[in-house]
């Protein structure tokens, strides 16, 4: 299929390689791939469970660590809340006043009845009153559309997530009151997010109100935003198989999804990253366990890193005992799950090096995993690519469940993937990798949209936390379920999680 001058001009101003159209183009036309799962992580083989002990310890390497690197949580936050609100939208559309009515009665708990109330009266519209007449359409249609709250709009981040005896946070604050505690370094809190341009305003407004709120001299809030980057998009296909194309006969691109984010991660200035969903927070009350194992799982990585960096530099000298080497390839296959080439024995020592090094001078990321509790999505298994079996994060996406013992190895899996991230990203010479080397990118997702009532074929780059980290440094820590409340749709708000009794 070539491409028209038009296109290649097209190409040009969106800063996407003509070449890299053409890789789209072929992902979008072979025929389906998948990860292959050997077994699911567990217990003892490929969970760690920390101890009280090891926690204490953990959290001692934190407190003596975190004011001497730079820390920045990362947190996706571009994600609008239609989803969340798609129950509400369809009984718009055709719910009986007993379905509406249900709702209705719920309202005054949500956390933004208040401004519910408020904005309703400003336009001269009584809610009170409107529940009272049962014109619930008035009312549901003043939450979600435009010439009212316009919350089926909004990103997750700007909605009113909790009600507080002095006043309502969105999920955006929330993630401000986390980070003042395990991602403050030297009286400084960084904090990144990433949004779509038409709310970066909004995002930005809420920030300076918030720098006003918080900061003090003993607390500086750095907060920064970025988009998802023009030249992640990607084409589509046809049900023909042709470019998907706009009335003009222009390319039509789609954000590739948020494994486009790790061009976002590579631009960070950090030692080291937290990353966690906007949509993942709690109220005060039930912050602790969360506090608690961000600092232990930071702790486990600063610790494992600085192992890392002591063999680097023992490396650098270009000599190794016979019991170092033995210590070093205990620590490489036991810590790191390192896999050696099989003829590691029968090369020079210099070989043996450069296979150490190469093997051992990459990213580190010590992810949470919570138990599964029939959540659809990702979890944490072992994988064989080749000859090499590692650790990865699998999206059933990425799994043949047609295959029978694919299909056992979900039905097997204990746990669940909540998107609770430490991230290392320099290397023992304190430079920052360059994380775009480490990405599989055979693990692209293929899925079938729609554009305007035809089905289109549409490619996204493999996940942020899939096929991007896939040559990462991977260890999953089991966490506990309080550290993981997201809120996927309305009525999650309602989940004790959510509801501040406070």
């Amino acid at each position: 299929m070539e491409l028209k001058k038009e296109d290649l001009k097209q190409l040009e101003a969106k800063g996407i390689q003509p070449e890299t159209v053409r890789r789209q183009l072929q992902c979008l036309q072979d025929t389906a791939h998948f990860v292959e799962c050997v077994r699911p992580a567990v217990d003892g083989d490929g969970i760690i469970t920390l101890t009280d002990k090891e926690m204490d310890r953990y959290d001692t390497q934190y407190g003596q660590q975190i004011n001497g690197i730079e820390v920045v949580k990362f947190v996706p936050a571009s994600g609008a809340a239609t989803r969340m609100f798609k129950k509400w939208f369809q009984l718009l559309e055709n719910g009986t006043e007993a379905d509406l009515r249900c709702e209705a009665e719920q309202l005054p708990e949500y956390p933004f009845y208040p401004v519910l109330a408020h904005e309703m009266e400003k336009k001269g519209l009584s809610l009170a009153d409107l529940l009272q007449k049962k014109e619930y359409h008035t009312v549901f249609s003043f939450i979600l559309k435009e010439d009212g709250l316009n919350y089926g709009q909004m990103p997750k981040g700007l909605l009113p997530f909790h009600r507080y005896g002095d006043g309502i946070r969105s999920a955006f604050e929330e993630h401000w009151m986390e980070g003042a505690v395990y991602a403050c370094g030297g009286g400084k809190v960084r904090l990144h997010f990433t949004v779509s341009p038409e709310h970066l305003s909004n995002f930005q407004a809420l920030s300076d109100q918030l720098k006003s709120k918080y900061e003090r001299d003993e607390l500086l809030y750095e907060v920064s935003f970025s988009e998802q980057m023009p030249q992640t998009d990607t084409v589509s296909l046809t049900e023909k198989g042709d470019l998907l194309r706009d009335g003009q006969g222009k390319l039509l691109f789609r954000p590739g999804g948020h494994g486009s984010l790790i061009y976002n991660l590579n631009q960070m200035d950090a030692d080291v990253v937290f990353i966690k969903n906007i949509d993942n927070v709690t109220t005060d009350a039930l912050k602790p366990d969360t506090y608690r194992y961000k600092k232990s799982l930071l702790g486990l990585l600063l610790e494992l890193q600085r192992q890392c960096f002591q063999y680097m530099h023992l490396l650098d000298n270009e000599t190794l005992s016979f019991e170092k080497e033995t210590e070093l390839k205990q620590f490489m296959q036991n810590k790191l799950h390192c896999m050696f080439p099989e003829n590691l024995a029968g090369q020079t020592l210099a070989g043996r090096i450069a296979c150490y090094r190469r093997l051992l001078d990459r990213p580190i990321r010590v992810c949470g995993m919570v138990k599964r509790e029939n959540e659809p999505g990702g979890g944490p298994f072992w994988t064989r690519n080749g000859q090499k079996v590692s650790l990865q994060i699998v999206e059933t996406a990425e799994m043949n469940l047609d295959n029978p013992e694919q299909g056992q190895c979900l039905e097997e899996s204990q746990y669940f993937n909540p998107v609770d991230l430490v991230c290392s990203l320099k290397n023992y010479r304190q430079e920052k990798y360059n994380l775009l080397d480490y990405v599989d990118k055979e693990r692209y997702f293929i899925a079938e949209k729609s554009y305007k009532g035809q089905k289109i074929r549409v490619l996204e780059h493999p996940g942020l936390w899939n096929g991007a980290m896939s040559a990462w440094h991977t260890l999953f820590v089991k966490v506990p379920l309080s550290t993981f409340t997201p809120v996927k749709e309305v009525r999650d708000l309602l989940r004790p999680a959510h509801l501040n009794r406070g």
